[in-house]
């Protein structure tokens, strides 16, 4: 599941210099347009600007966007099934939405519809890539799991993050493996350091 999670985060990756395993000169221009085409955020600056991403960003970061996302994927995913396209839809008309409850600062987000749509199309996009073969009918249970657990690893405040506890923590906690579990009660360890229990020695949540 580690290796599952950390396949469902590498979309994510805003720079090859992160990559420890990238090699230590200048890209060349077939590897730049690579690792553009394989990652969200630079596939966002490539096709709305630089600047348009770089003002979007901040505001994303402070209304928990990234996350949201994720675990409104998470949502989706379970109740949709097999029904892919579908669930990308509902992402989006979460997303979109004026009317329902999500972080603080939210609002600033909704004039950037264009990109949210485009940013839940590049997840969708990337998602399948988990799955070996591909996706299938029926078989997007296997990413669940890793689209809930990555929620929970990206979010700074998953106690204050509604959806990312309702979608993600809990059903983490009440059904996950004991991998999941423990990857996510490390994770909560740092946002509840004092009363949060230590690391569990068997399966138990």
């Amino acid at each position: 599941m580690y290796e599952a999670t950390k396949q469902v985060g590498e979309p994510f990756r805003v720079s090859r210099d992160k990559d420890p395993d990238a090699p230590r000169r200048p890209p060349t221009q077939e590897e730049h347009e690579r690792f553009v085409e394989g990652h969200v955020i630079p596939r966002l600056r490539h096709e709305f600007g630089g600047a348009h991403i770089d003002a979007f960003q901040p505001k994303a970061r402070a209304a928990h966007f990234w996350c949201e996302l994720l675990a409104q994927t998470a949502c989706a995913l379970h109740v949709f099934k097999e029904r892919y396209d579908q669930a990308q839809q509902a992402v989006v008309r979460a997303l979109t939405r004026a009317d329902e409850q999500r972080p603080d600062g939210w609002a600033a987000l909704l004039a950037e519809e264009a990109v949210i749509r485009r940013a839940v199309a590049l997840v969708f996009e990337h998602l399948p890539s988990i799955v070996t073969g591909g996706l299938v009918a029926g078989d997007v249970f296997p990413l669940v799991w890793p689209v809930r657990a990555l929620a929970v690893l990206m979010c700074r405040e998953p106690r204050r993050h509604e959806a990312v506890r309702v979608y993600c923590v809990n059903p983490i906690v009440e059904y996950g493996s004991a991998e999941i579990r423990e990857q996510v009660k490390e994770r909560l360890r740092q946002a509840f350091p004092i009363d949060w229990p230590a690391p569990s020695t068997g399966d138990r949540p």
